[in-house]
């Protein structure tokens, strides 16, 4: 892996992996022509557990404490002895570094792993801290979604009848109702009883 020195705010001739503050990330940025490059040396096995570790560095944020047991766990070995045989030949190829911290702790340590990290760390840092960013009342230069509401000039929005509604068969037979005009109703229809008081005036008047 490539070596960047203090590019990335991280002093490695005085790091101290005790006094890290982990900073866990759930992605990260991955170049695949300098991992091919940088692991041609690397067996299958080797490779495997150097991927699983760097992820492991990535999602906790930092260095690995050298925990055999964890580390088996986190390179899915069975047996620590099989965790070692690998580990020495990572070390030896300084894919991965041994360092010691000043409260006494041992560390696993991948030099680009932590400048990544310390790199996001700063980014999202500068983001927060911006005039976009949350600390400060912005939407972190993220749009906002904007739907398509109607403001306060504009016309209420009708909604279209339905197939089923009982206003289709009025709306599209002839027009809309409210452009019909409703002529009067006819008189109703003269009863039985009318009819025959009428026979009987028309009868006095012929007499």
């Amino acid at each position: 892996m490539s070596r960047r020195g203090r590019r990335d705010g991280i002093d490695w001739e005085t790091f101290d992996p005790d006094l890290w503050e982990p900073f866990g990330l759930y992605r990260f940025d991955c170049y695949p022509r300098d991992f091919m490059m940088d692991t041609l040396t690397l067996s299958d096995r080797e490779m495997g557990c150097y991927f699983r570790l760097l992820l492991a560095m990535y999602a906790r944020g930092g260095p690995l404490p050298l925990d055999e047991q964890e580390l088996c766990r986190l390179a899915v070995y069975k047996t620590v002895r099989g965790l070692r045989t690998v580990l020495d030949c990572l070390l030896a190829k300084e894919k991965v570094r041994l360092m010691t911290g000043s409260e006494g702790g041992t560390w696993l340590v991948n030099r680009r792993c932590l400048e990544e990290i310390e790199a996001a760390r700063r980014r999202i840092g500068k983001e927060k801290d911006g005039p976009g960013g949350k600390e400060s009342g912005g939407t972190g230069g993220k749009r906002r979604r904007t739907g398509a509401q109607p403001g306060a000039n504009s016309p209420p929005v009708r909604a279209e009848p339905g197939a089923n509604s009982p206003r289709t068969r009025a709306e599209t037979g002839g027009g809309n109702v409210e452009n019909q005009t409703h002529d009067p109703p006819d008189s109703p229809s003269p009863s039985s009883s009318e009819k025959k008081e009428k026979k009987k005036k028309n009868g006095e008047g012929k007499g």
